[in-house]
């Protein structure tokens, strides 16, 4: 649970945070994507918001 606080200040955690959630994501827009340009779009929304 400690590791979570730093690694979200840390910049190289957060970038293998949102490869993580992207990973989950592709199987279930993979499909309708196909491409895989869904999921980027959707981790990459998922970082800003």
């Amino acid at each position: 649970m400690a590791t979570l606080i730093p690694a979200r200040v840390v910049t190289p955690s957060n970038v293998d945070v949102p490869k993580e959630k992207g990973k989950r994501v592709p199987p279930a827009l993979s499909p309708p994507v196909a491409g895989g340009q869904g999921p980027l779009l959707q981790a990459q929304q998922d970082v800003p918001p």
